[in-house]
């Protein structure tokens, strides 16, 4: 959101590391995962490109952007609060995000996709539509 001072602001009830992964590297990911049925077969895993708080995600905009992005922590009641469709389910959704109860695989993600993209590779090649 942009701020009266210029800068802009990313507002979300994390406290923590947040895994990340762009949208169009998780079809290889599932490819490689149907391919292999011998050894994923019954397992639930979890994929990753990166794992970085907010604090450093809004940093890695402002480089690749040139603006000043800065992390707005709020607490979990505020951000359900918020007057949009699904501010109370995203709300929570973060709030089991930065408990930390996942099982996340940067490795394994890596391996099922060679290409898979930092979070800082994925906003250099998208900075335009920042």
């Amino acid at each position: 959101q942009p701020q009266p001072d210029g800068t802009y602001a990313i507002t979300l009830p994390m406290n923590g590391p947040m895994y990340t992964i762009a949208v169009d590297d998780g079809g290889p990911v599932v490819a490689s995962v149907f391919s292999n049925p011998g050894e994923f077969l019954g397992k639930k895993i979890g994929i990753a490109g990166d794992r970085k708080t907010v604090d450093e995600y809004a940093a890695i905009i402002s480089k690749v952007t040139g603006k000043t992005v800065k992390y707005n922590q709020v607490p979990v009641e505020v951000f359900a609060s918020f007057p949009f469709p699904g501010a109370d389910d995203l709300a929570y959704m973060f709030d089991f995000f930065a408990r930390g109860n996942h099982n996340q695989d940067q490795a394994l993600t890596k391996r099922l996709n060679p290409n898979v993209l930092s979070f800082e590779e994925w906003a250099g090649r998208n900075k335009d539509k920042f």
